[in-house]
Protein backbone atom coordinates (compact mmCIF):
# COMPACT_ATOMS: atom_id res chain seq x y z
CA UNK A 1 0.00 0.00 0.00
CA UNK A 2 1.48 3.41 -1.00
CA UNK A 3 1.57 5.77 2.20
CA UNK A 4 -0.93 8.65 0.76
CA UNK A 5 1.25 11.58 2.06
CA UNK A 6 4.77 10.15 0.88
CA UNK A 7 3.91 12.28 -2.38
CA UNK A 8 3.88 15.43 -1.05
CA UNK A 9 5.89 15.68 2.38
CA UNK A 10 6.45 19.65 1.92
CA UNK A 11 2.65 19.98 1.95
CA UNK A 12 1.33 22.85 4.08
CA UNK A 13 -1.43 20.87 6.58
CA UNK A 14 -4.60 22.12 7.52
CA UNK A 15 -4.33 22.84 10.72
CA UNK A 16 -2.08 25.42 9.71
CA UNK A 17 -4.28 27.78 8.87
CA UNK A 18 -4.75 28.43 12.90
CA UNK A 19 -1.30 30.13 12.75
CA UNK A 20 -1.76 32.94 9.70
CA UNK A 21 1.74 34.30 8.87
CA UNK A 22 3.86 32.39 11.71
CA UNK A 23 6.68 31.66 8.80
CA UNK A 24 7.08 34.98 8.87
CA UNK A 25 7.48 35.51 13.25
CA UNK A 26 10.41 36.33 14.61
CA UNK A 27 12.24 35.39 18.14
CA UNK A 28 9.68 37.88 19.81
CA UNK A 29 7.14 36.75 18.44
CA UNK A 30 7.45 33.13 18.86
CA UNK A 31 8.58 33.87 22.94
CA UNK A 32 5.13 35.27 23.48
CA UNK A 33 3.38 32.58 21.59
CA UNK A 34 4.97 30.28 24.15
CA UNK A 35 4.43 31.95 27.39
CA UNK A 36 0.82 32.51 26.07
CA UNK A 37 0.78 28.87 26.92
CA UNK A 38 2.50 28.71 29.99
CA UNK A 39 0.50 27.66 32.92
CA UNK A 40 1.99 29.29 35.37
CA UNK A 41 1.45 32.54 33.50
CA UNK A 42 -1.72 32.22 33.03
CA UNK A 43 -2.54 30.94 36.10
CA UNK A 44 -1.11 34.59 37.68
CA UNK A 45 -2.88 36.40 35.02
CA UNK A 46 -5.92 34.97 35.50
CA UNK A 47 -5.20 36.07 39.44
CA UNK A 48 -5.36 39.57 38.69
CA UNK A 49 -9.22 39.10 38.11
CA UNK A 50 -9.87 38.88 41.38
CA UNK A 51 -7.92 42.05 42.56
CA UNK A 52 -9.24 45.59 43.35
CA UNK A 53 -7.35 47.44 40.20
CA UNK A 54 -5.10 49.17 42.62
CA UNK A 55 -3.26 46.03 43.30
CA UNK A 56 -3.71 44.58 40.03
CA UNK A 57 -1.77 47.29 38.91
CA UNK A 58 1.23 46.34 41.61
CA UNK A 59 0.89 42.83 40.36
CA UNK A 60 1.05 43.43 37.25
CA UNK A 61 4.16 45.08 37.52
CA UNK A 62 5.32 42.10 39.00
CA UNK A 63 4.25 39.51 36.56
CA UNK A 64 6.42 42.18 34.02
CA UNK A 65 9.42 42.00 35.27
CA UNK A 66 9.14 38.20 36.52
CA UNK A 67 8.66 37.59 32.89
CA UNK A 68 10.78 39.74 31.40
CA UNK A 69 7.95 42.06 29.72
CA UNK A 70 8.47 45.23 28.61
CA UNK A 71 4.96 46.10 30.20
CA UNK A 72 2.34 43.56 30.95
CA UNK A 73 0.40 41.70 28.56
CA UNK A 74 -2.22 38.97 29.93
CA UNK A 75 -2.14 35.79 27.98
CA UNK A 76 -5.48 36.57 25.89
CA UNK A 77 -4.71 39.56 24.59
CA UNK A 78 -5.66 40.12 21.18
CA UNK A 79 -3.21 42.67 19.23
CA UNK A 80 -0.24 41.64 17.26
CA UNK A 81 2.17 42.13 20.17
CA UNK A 82 5.71 44.23 18.55
CA UNK A 83 8.90 43.77 20.44
CA UNK A 84 7.36 43.10 24.17
CA UNK A 85 10.37 41.69 26.26
CA UNK A 86 13.03 43.17 27.88
CA UNK A 87 16.12 41.36 26.78
CA UNK A 88 19.52 42.65 27.67
CA UNK A 89 21.65 39.87 24.94
CA UNK A 90 25.14 40.72 23.40
CA UNK A 91 25.97 42.69 20.34
CA UNK A 92 28.09 41.12 18.07
CA UNK A 93 30.08 42.99 15.06
CA UNK A 94 31.81 40.28 12.34
CA UNK A 95 34.41 41.98 10.10
CA UNK A 96 31.95 42.53 7.48
CA UNK A 97 28.63 43.70 9.53
CA UNK A 98 27.64 46.67 9.61
CA UNK A 99 25.79 47.93 12.58
CA UNK A 100 24.67 51.86 13.80
CA UNK A 101 26.81 53.15 16.91
CA UNK A 102 28.85 55.29 18.53
CA UNK A 103 32.19 53.78 18.86
CA UNK A 104 34.93 53.22 16.35
CA UNK A 105 36.74 50.28 15.83
CA UNK A 106 39.35 48.76 13.45
CA UNK A 107 38.56 45.12 12.79
CA UNK A 108 40.88 43.23 10.76
CA UNK A 109 39.57 39.78 9.05
CA UNK A 110 39.35 37.33 10.95
CA UNK A 111 38.95 39.26 14.01
CA UNK A 112 35.29 39.16 15.96
CA UNK A 113 34.36 41.69 18.47
CA UNK A 114 31.55 41.36 21.41
CA UNK A 115 29.76 43.76 23.76
CA UNK A 116 28.43 42.00 26.92
CA UNK A 117 26.04 43.92 28.78
CA UNK A 118 27.15 42.58 32.52
CA UNK A 119 24.26 45.10 33.66
CA UNK A 120 22.01 43.24 32.62
CA UNK A 121 23.61 40.14 34.27
CA UNK A 122 23.24 41.70 37.92
CA UNK A 123 19.83 40.16 39.22
CA UNK A 124 20.95 36.55 38.65
CA UNK A 125 23.07 33.85 36.77
CA UNK A 126 20.82 33.57 33.59
CA UNK A 127 21.42 36.40 31.99
CA UNK A 128 25.05 35.91 33.18
CA UNK A 129 25.36 32.28 31.53
CA UNK A 130 23.14 33.56 28.33
CA UNK A 131 25.57 35.85 27.77
CA UNK A 132 28.59 33.64 27.68
CA UNK A 133 26.68 30.97 25.97
CA UNK A 134 25.29 33.12 23.00
CA UNK A 135 29.35 34.30 22.98
CA UNK A 136 30.14 31.04 22.27
CA UNK A 137 27.96 30.45 20.19
CA UNK A 138 28.69 33.18 17.36
CA UNK A 139 32.17 32.57 17.51
CA UNK A 140 32.14 28.91 16.40
CA UNK A 141 29.61 30.33 13.80
CA UNK A 142 31.85 33.00 12.73
CA UNK A 143 34.82 30.70 12.94
CA UNK A 144 32.72 27.56 10.87
CA UNK A 145 32.70 30.51 8.11
CA UNK A 146 36.42 31.43 7.57
CA UNK A 147 36.93 27.82 7.84
CA UNK A 148 34.20 27.55 4.87
CA UNK A 149 35.79 30.65 3.63
CA UNK A 150 39.18 29.34 3.00
CA UNK A 151 38.67 26.14 2.04
CA UNK A 152 35.81 26.81 -0.68
CA UNK A 153 35.05 29.63 -3.16
CA UNK A 154 31.19 29.49 -2.92
CA UNK A 155 31.23 29.61 0.51
CA UNK A 156 28.99 32.41 0.92
CA UNK A 157 26.54 30.39 -1.01
CA UNK A 158 27.38 27.28 0.89
CA UNK A 159 26.68 29.14 4.58
CA UNK A 160 23.42 30.62 3.14
CA UNK A 161 21.83 27.38 2.11
CA UNK A 162 23.04 25.44 5.36
CA UNK A 163 21.08 28.06 7.33
CA UNK A 164 17.82 28.01 5.58
CA UNK A 165 17.91 24.17 6.01
CA UNK A 166 17.94 24.98 9.86
CA UNK A 167 15.18 27.88 9.61
CA UNK A 168 13.01 25.71 7.78
CA UNK A 169 13.41 23.03 10.13
CA UNK A 170 12.82 24.92 13.31
CA UNK A 171 10.08 27.04 12.21
CA UNK A 172 7.97 23.87 11.44
CA UNK A 173 8.91 22.66 14.65
CA UNK A 174 8.21 25.51 16.81
CA UNK A 175 4.66 25.32 15.14
CA UNK A 176 4.44 21.93 16.24
CA UNK A 177 4.61 22.67 19.42
CA UNK A 178 2.22 25.42 19.44
CA UNK A 179 -0.53 23.13 18.00
CA UNK A 180 0.65 20.13 20.88
CA UNK A 181 -0.01 22.70 23.87
CA UNK A 182 -2.75 23.89 21.54
CA UNK A 183 -4.46 20.63 21.29
CA UNK A 184 -3.59 19.83 25.18
CA UNK A 185 -5.03 23.27 26.20
CA UNK A 186 -8.42 22.51 24.63
CA UNK A 187 -8.91 19.17 25.96
CA UNK A 188 -6.71 17.14 28.39
CA UNK A 189 -8.39 14.15 27.31
CA UNK A 190 -7.00 14.00 24.29
CA UNK A 191 -5.06 11.02 23.76
CA UNK A 192 -1.57 11.69 22.74
CA UNK A 193 -1.95 9.54 19.11
CA UNK A 194 -4.91 11.52 17.96
CA UNK A 195 -2.72 14.45 18.34
CA UNK A 196 0.09 13.03 16.53
CA UNK A 197 -2.15 12.67 13.55
CA UNK A 198 -3.13 15.43 12.96
CA UNK A 199 0.38 16.94 12.94
CA UNK A 200 2.39 14.25 11.52
CA UNK A 201 -0.29 12.44 9.52
CA UNK A 202 2.89 12.04 7.07
CA UNK A 203 4.15 9.36 9.92
CA UNK A 204 1.59 7.31 10.73
CA UNK A 205 2.84 4.60 8.06
CA UNK A 206 4.50 2.11 8.57
CA UNK A 207 7.61 1.04 5.81
CA UNK A 208 4.69 -0.40 3.97
CA UNK A 209 2.11 2.02 3.90
CA UNK A 210 -0.01 0.36 7.07
CA UNK A 211 -1.71 2.29 9.73
CA UNK A 212 0.49 2.39 12.90
CA UNK A 213 -1.16 1.05 15.91
CA UNK A 214 -2.00 3.75 18.69
CA UNK A 215 0.83 2.80 21.07
CA UNK A 216 3.29 2.81 18.27
CA UNK A 217 2.33 6.41 17.01
CA UNK A 218 3.33 7.55 20.96
CA UNK A 219 6.23 5.87 21.14
CA UNK A 220 7.44 7.55 17.95
CA UNK A 221 6.54 10.96 19.02
CA UNK A 222 6.90 10.29 22.54
CA UNK A 223 9.88 12.87 22.86
CA UNK A 224 8.58 15.19 20.75
CA UNK A 225 5.48 15.21 22.56
CA UNK A 226 7.02 15.64 25.98
CA UNK A 227 9.27 18.29 24.48
CA UNK A 228 6.40 20.41 23.11
CA UNK A 229 5.24 21.23 26.90
CA UNK A 230 8.25 21.83 28.12
CA UNK A 231 8.36 24.68 25.17
CA UNK A 232 6.32 27.29 27.38
CA UNK A 233 8.83 27.47 30.24
CA UNK A 234 11.57 27.83 28.17
CA UNK A 235 10.62 31.36 25.85
CA UNK A 236 13.38 32.72 27.17
CA UNK A 237 16.12 31.00 25.60
CA UNK A 238 13.98 31.56 22.17
CA UNK A 239 14.80 35.59 22.87
CA UNK A 240 18.49 34.38 23.17
CA UNK A 241 18.18 32.55 19.94
CA UNK A 242 19.85 33.48 16.33
CA UNK A 243 16.75 32.09 14.41
CA UNK A 244 15.56 34.39 12.36
CA UNK A 245 14.41 33.79 8.97
CA UNK A 246 16.29 34.95 5.71
CA UNK A 247 14.59 38.10 4.02
CA UNK A 248 14.37 36.33 0.81
CA UNK A 249 12.77 33.06 2.55
CA UNK A 250 10.32 34.59 4.16
CA UNK A 251 9.26 36.53 0.90
CA UNK A 252 8.72 32.98 -0.99
CA UNK A 253 7.12 31.47 1.92
CA UNK A 254 5.22 34.51 2.19
CA UNK A 255 3.93 33.61 -1.62
CA UNK A 256 3.08 30.07 -0.81
CA UNK A 257 1.34 30.65 2.46
CA UNK A 258 -0.93 33.56 0.96
CA UNK A 259 -2.33 31.70 -1.81
CA UNK A 260 -2.48 28.42 0.97
CA UNK A 261 -5.00 30.59 2.89
CA UNK A 262 -7.27 31.68 0.29
CA UNK A 263 -8.44 28.34 -0.05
Amino acid sequence: MENPIEKNKEMILQWEKEYPGYHLWGNQRWAWEFLKRNQEFRKECDELNKMDQSRRIVFERIIAEKYGLKKFLSYDNKVKPGNIFLIGTIKCWPFDAEEDNNIELSIQPGQFVIVFNVHKTLDGDFEFDAQINKAKKELKQYREELLLAKNKEDSDLSVERKNDRKKKTWTKNYIRHLKINDERLKDKKTTWANIARQIFPDGIYDKDGGKLEDFEIVSKYHKMMKASLEKPKEYRSILLSDKESSFSGKIEKHMKMKKFFKN
